[in-house]
């Protein structure tokens, strides 16, 4: 009887460990299973995506003048450009054919005598808006005038050889007129050489508020409530300069500040109430070498880049102006950078910019996450012609 119980402990002992080796086994199996049938998803989970830019097509413009592109209509596939010597607006088709120029610059009924900071397509309607210090211009098709509004902005600000940029403008109702800034223009400081009074320490934008016929202050001064930021080593700016872009279709102004490290994100149609604020962190940006954000760009709601300058070190550019008198950093395509945040999120690596353009020149947004950009002039003579690149934003999924 002593053997058959030990036989019996034995072979117990044996059925346990088997159990407990199958467990082990059944457990291992499930796990090796469940991990790989389970899929990532590249579209939110950042590390595995990654962003670049792809030519994809290429425009001439043939005109001896330099111009400037300012906008661009997706609706009828044209551009509105302006030339800096004459002064002439630019109706151009999609592949850069001069299809109208116009001269409106005079004291005749559909004329205009000011100095014009900004101009850009309707993008909502017909024709093209225009605007000044001092009044807002509406052309038609024909570049006659629909509508011009006057207006006594308490800060005048005067460009040479045409406007720069598009008019910062947004539609709340249905009207012809739409809201509109007077003075807040991306990247151009507007308090420059002199004092700031009271008003201009409590709001940031003076507006045209169509309903009221006038201008008002909006948009309050909180350090609460808009992207923190730096100041260079300057005793005339007292004030930041505002890098910022407006999407018109959901009434979001995205802002920044030329040395910021956050994008605020505001409702214009609820008294620019915040949204949301996004961080994201340069590779290079050293205030001593004069890095500076250049630009906001909507690729569409949810995938936005910031195009910025990371600058060179004094010592750096005496060594490469030895070596090339007519060097000069801004013009450097190397030291400019994209980076892209999609849903709000800083994606991996930055984009280095373009080497056959030039970084500071226009940057126009098109359809399908497209940006025009200026090429370099690469011949000896002088040019009789512009061309420019078309780059889409593309992703791939990293292994």
């Amino acid at each position: 009887m002593l053997a058959s119980d030990e036989v019996l402990q034995k072979r117990q002992v044996i059925r346990n460990w088997r159990v407990i080796l199958f467990k082990i086994m059944f457990i291992s199996i499930f796990w090796t299973c469940f991990s790989c049938g389970k899929k990532t998803d590249p579209e939110t989970d950042v590390k595995e995506v990654s962003y670049f830019f792809e030519k994809v097509d290429s425009i001439r413009i043939e005109r001896e003048n330099t111009i400037r592109i300012l906008d661009f209509n997706s609706a009828t596939q044209r551009f509105l450009a302006v030339d800096n010597i004459t002064q002439e607006f630019l109706i151009l088709d999609e592949k850069g054919q001069i299809l109208k120029s116009i001269f409106n610059k005079g004291e005749g009924p559909n004329e205009y005598n000011t100095s014009l900071i900004a101009a850009s397509f309707n993008q909502e309607g017909e024709g093209i808006f225009a605007l000044s210090s001092t009044e807002f211009l509406w052309f038609n098709e024909d570049w006659d005038i629909i509508e011009r509004r006057k207006f006594a902005s308490q800060r005048v600000i005067k460009v040479y050889g045409g406007p720069k940029t598009k008019v910062p403008y947004f539609r709340l109702f249905e009207g012809k007129i739409p809201h509109f800034f007077t003075s807040f223009f991306s990247r151009i400081n507007h308090f420059a050489g002199g004092e700031e009074d009271e008003i201009f320490s409590e709001y940031l934008i003076e507006m045209y508020d169509p309903k009221k016929q006038s201008l008002d202050w909006v948009f309050r001064n909180d350090p609460k409530v808009i992207p923190s930021y730096e100041l260079n080593d300057d005793k005339r700016k007292t004030y930041p300069v505002q890098i910022y872009s407006i999407d018109t279709e959901t009434k979001f102004m995205y802002l920044t500040f030329e040395r910021s490290n956050e994008i605020g994100v505001y409702d214009l149609a609820k008294d620019f109430q915040p949204v949301e604020k996004m961080n994201f962190q340069h590779k290079n940006f050293p205030a001593t070498q004069k890095a500076k954000n250049n630009e906001v760009i909507l690729f569409s709601p949810d995938l936005i880049g910031l195009f910025y300058f990371e600058g060179l070190s004094e010592a750096a550019t005496e060594i490469r102006k030895a070596e090339n008198p007519d060097y000069f950093p801004f013009r450097d395509p190397l030291l400019y950078k994209f980076i892209v945040l999609k849903n709000g999120l800083q994606q991996r690596a930055e984009i280095d910019f373009p080497q056959t353009c030039e970084p500071h020149s226009e940057m126009v947004i098109m359809d399908d996450n497209q940006i025009l950009l200026r090429d370099k002039y690469t011949g000896n003579d002088e040019p009789t012609y512009s061309t420019y690149s078309v780059f889409e934003l593309k992703q791939s999924f990293l292994p």
